[in-house]
């Protein structure tokens, strides 16, 4: 087996990371995707179980802090006990340090990321159907740094989300382990583009008409279209809408101009860097 650390697949939660995974999992497979199989590709850093290997107590007794406190041994527990490399793991963790603890994202164990990045406005939109909460308590979130999903949930670890924008900082500043950034928009403009560049990173030489093949399996619509006839077990029953969406950008048509509004002022030095357009000029927005 390969000395090779873990490979991230970090994003904020709705900004294209499954989708990525799927395509990876494509190509892993001959270009076929059975999206409730593709934990076969990787493992993600909210299961129960790899927590409760290296904890004396029930993950109920354990709060937040008892979890942040063992999150290092369970990484290098995974580390060592998973035999596939590139080694894939889902986070949605910020890449911050808290405080009197050790980094969520330790370099010891880590050999490169991906970080997917999307237009915030469209992640909000997708962020309220998919945990049905509404666009006031979702824009208070969206710049909370202490905001945290799965607290309420048994059967997966917390993650300390923070607000998008210094999610987004967190992990594009990143300087002690190489990162590759892809934009969420850039993958519906060409998933195949995006898939050979992450498979370069990864150290190896893409297959073009297997590139080519996994993303045509893994066409948004098709994706949706398993979920459809199969369900998805990485969903969680206390969500409102399909794990898959329509993909694309809808916040223009959709979204309410006063949460624009919000969003362009609390993150409008983030998205300038990421490239996303704003559409409120600073003398018209509401103090």
């Amino acid at each position: 087996m390969s000395n090779e650390k873990m490979t991230w697949l970090a994003s904020y939660p709705k900004s294209g990371n499954t989708w990525l995974r799927a395509l990876l999992f494509a190509y892993k497979n001959d270009g076929s995707i059975d999206i409730n199989k593709m934990s076969s590709t990787g493992v993600a850093d909210t299961h129960v179980q790899y927590m409760q290997i290296v904890s004396p107590l029930d993950m109920k007794n354990l709060g937040i802090l008892g979890q942040h406190m063992l999150r290092p041994s369970m990484l290098l527990h995974q580390l060592v006990m998973w035999p596939i490399r590139p080694m894939f793991v889902k986070t949605h963790m910020a890449n911050v340090i808290p405080p009197n603890l050790g980094p969520f994202i330790p370099p010891l164990v880590t050999e490169r990321a991906v970080y997917l990045v999307r237009d915030p406005r469209d992640v909000f939109q997708s962020m309220i159907k998919y945990l049905g909460v509404t666009s006031d308590e979702m824009i208070e979130n969206f710049k909370n740094d202490q905001f945290c999903l799965g607290i309420n949930r048994d059967n997966t670890l917390i993650s300390q989300i923070c607000g998008w924008s210094t999610h987004v900082k967190s992990w594009t500043t990143e300087r002690i382990f190489p990162i590759l950034t892809i934009r969420y928009e850039d993958m519906l403009l060409d998933s195949a583009e995006v898939l050979a560049s992450v498979i370069k990173f990864c150290g190896e030489e893409p297959n073009e008409i297997l590139v080519k093949k996994s993303a045509e399996a893994c066409n948004i619509e098709r994706l949706r279209e398993q979920e459809d006839s199969h369900g998805f077990i990485e969903g969680t029953a206390d969500t409102i809408d399909k794990f898959f969406g329509s993909g694309g950008s809808y916040w223009k048509n959709e979204l309410d101009s006063k949460y624009v509004v919000q969003i362009e002022r609390d993150h409008r030095e983030m998205m300038i860097q990421m490239n996303y357009e704003l559409s409120v000029t600073p003398k018209l927005e509401v103090v």
